[in-house]
């Protein structure tokens, strides 16, 4: 695994190679079709592989935490609050594909 990267732990118990599966060892949904996926001669497309690709960005909030000093506060949102504590946005322009990881898949399978 690439260094400084941890696959999360659902992915992680997905099996051997959870980031490149064919089609069939993905959910019943990505099989489905709909009108708009027939070209204008009305034929349907070859399916298309389903891969998973690691992704990460980042998220800059504030959480409302009662302490007795910042110290404290600092503790407790750094230990105590879920994610939906935070009154959180989208950082501009800080997704990225982990690479590595698909790298790392791809030469040790």
């Amino acid at each position: 695994m690439a260094q400084g990267v941890d696959i999360p732990e659902p992915i992680s118990k997905m099996g051997a190679n959870p980031f490149f599966q064919p089609e069939e060892d993905v959910d019943d949904l990505s099989n489905q079709r709909t009108f708009r996926d027939m070209d204008e001669d009305g034929n349907w497309p070859e399916p298309k592989k389903v891969f998973l690709v690691p992704a990460h960005w980042e998220m800059y909030g504030v959480a409302r935490v009662e302490a007795n000093d910042v110290d404290e506060a600092i503790l407790i949102a750094e230990n105590e609050c879920r994610l939906s504590d935070f009154n959180a946005d989208y950082v501009t322009d800080s997704f990225s594909v982990d690479a590595d990881v698909i790298e790392e898949k791809k030469n040790n399978g």
